[in-house]
């Protein structure tokens, strides 16, 4: 874990000969979290069943497109009615965001029937509708398109992830109602809106499919690239990566409490810096800026002290600051301003305060960084 501390010095023509205990001054502390968000489990139980113009849909509820679909009863949230040839389609809006995993889990009954019976009505031949889950990651609707117009077979592509469920038909001895929770897992390459539930059915007599409340789990594939831990005052560079996903894509980045950026918010990366020690938050928009991204929180960290003389005089041939053992920091290094280094160990530094100038006195201030 990164650290830092400062002294101020001040400089005058009186000596002091006695040590003090320099509180750092504020700093802060950037904390990536891998992933950035964590996992979001949403239950999904809204559903329309009337013709909607695409403006009027809300997000993360089930709207009628064709067919006989109705609200289902008692546990199931919509029941779909299937008669020889027939299809009937429903769609979902949701905010899928680029750069997250999406695992969307389905409860489903299934109903078909049993006929071809043997004598005394056993072994029985037992036929089933179909169910089919995709997602439509290049459909744009306009805030007139009527739903029933759309053809979703047709606006469905290679780039699409589809889910079926498919019992073979015909089987004999099989159960006529079966349940089943269908999965549709996908990465969001790019940001979109809609999936699609297509019920069928090629069987000659009425077949019927029950869906219950359905649940999305949604878990991040980014994470940030930078130093953990910022002082005040001092500039870093942040990016993202990812596994398995295409990077490097230019995004809109933002800050919220003690942060400012530096230079373009607009890129793969962002210089930051660091103002205060109250804290906040940085990240990305992924889609819009209405569209949540991804962000992480920004702390500040434990202090820790500089040792050595407030008060010196200019031109002071030898002042030494230095850190105490016990707070066990690797990796140090000093930062000076108004003074002459003269040198360095891992826990100290030795310096020369500057002469007076302007008849102004020289005020130093000095820095340690380090890792706990």
């Amino acid at each position: 874990m990164d650290a830092c501390g400062s002294v101020l010095v001040w400089s005058c023509s009186k000596e002091e000969d006695k040590q003090i205990d320099a509180k750092l001054q504020p700093i802060q502390k950037i904390a990536a979290v891998i992933p950035p968000t964590p996992s979001l489990i949403k239950t999904i139980n809204r559903f329309n069943p009337n013709y909607t113009p695409a403006g009027s849909m809300k997000i993360d509820t089930l709207y009628k497109i064709s067919g006989n679909v109705t609200r289902g009863k008692s546990d199931s949230l919509i029941k779909f009615e299937l008669g020889f040839s027939d299809n009937a389609y429903i769609i979902f809006k949701h905010n899928f965001v680029k750069g997250n995993n999406y695992a969307i889990s389905v409860p489903v009954n299934m109903e078909g029937y049993n006929d071809d019976c043997g004598l005394l009505g056993v072994d029985c031949k037992t036929y089933f509708p179909e169910l089919e889950i995709f997602t439509l990651k290049s459909l744009n609707l306009s805030s007139a398109t009527d739903l029933c117009s759309l053809k979703p077979l047709l606006l469905r592509t290679s780039n699409d992830n589809v889910v079926s469920w498919k019992i073979p038909q015909g089987q004999k001895n099989t159960p006529k109602n079966q349940s089943k929770t269908v999965n549709l897992s996908f990465t969001a390459n790019e940001c979109s809106n809609y999936i699609v539930f297509r019920a069928s059915s090629q069987v000659s007599k009425p077949t019927y499919l029950y869906l219950k409340n359905m649940k999305i789990t949604k878990t991040s594939v980014l994470q940030f690239e930078g130093e953990e831990e910022m002082c005040v005052g001092t500039t870093q560079t942040i990016g993202y990566s990812a596994s398995g996903f295409i990077i490097n894509i230019p995004v809109k980045w933002y800050v919220k409490g003690g942060s400012q950026i530096v230079g373009s918010n607009i890129g793969s990366s962002v210089t930051i810096k660091s103002l205060g020690n109250n804290g906040g938050k940085m990240g990305f928009f992924s889609c819009t800026d209405t569209i949540d991204g991804f962000e992480f929180e920004v702390r500040a960290p434990a202090d820790f002290q500089i040792l050595g003389k407030p008060v010196v005089r200019p031109l002071e041939q030898t002042v030494i600051y230095y850190l105490p053992e016990e707070i066990g920091l690797s990796n140090t290094s000093f930062e000076v301003s108004g003074a002459t280094v003269l040198s360095k160990t891992a826990t100290s530094v030795r310096v020369r305060i500057n002469n007076i100038v302007n008849n102004s006195i020289p005020i130093v201030v000095i820095t340690a960084k380090g890792m706990f």
